[in-house]
């Protein structure tokens, strides 16, 4: 799976359905990790992003819902990797 740094100038990381579940798995799971340097995570995160509907898919990763305790709810990348490819927009009448 080629990273493309999150400052190239070149086309897009990825498109929407790019990458397999199987491979976002993975994909989160070295996010999670923290693997690499800032750029390599940051270029993880992008392409995470870019392969999945929901906005904001990192908020997931990083800022995950609460409990109703408070605390945090701390989901696997595969929870992650479903909840991101489960969104669907909302559709608006006219």
């Amino acid at each position: 799976m080629k990273v493309v740094p999150p400052d190239d100038e070149g086309p897009p990381v990825s498109s929407l359905g790019a990458l397999s579940r199987d491979e976002l798995i993975d994909l989160v799971e070295r996010i999670l990790r923290v693997e690499g340097t800032e750029t390599e995570h940051q270029a993880l995160v992008r392409r995470f992003e870019q392969s999945v509907p929901r906005p904001g898919a990192s908020d997931l990763i990083y800022w995950p819902e609460r409990r109703a305790d408070g605390a945090p709810h701390e989901m696997s990348a595969a929870q992650i990797v479903d909840a991101a490819l489960a969104y669907r927009a909302i559709e608006l009448g006219p």
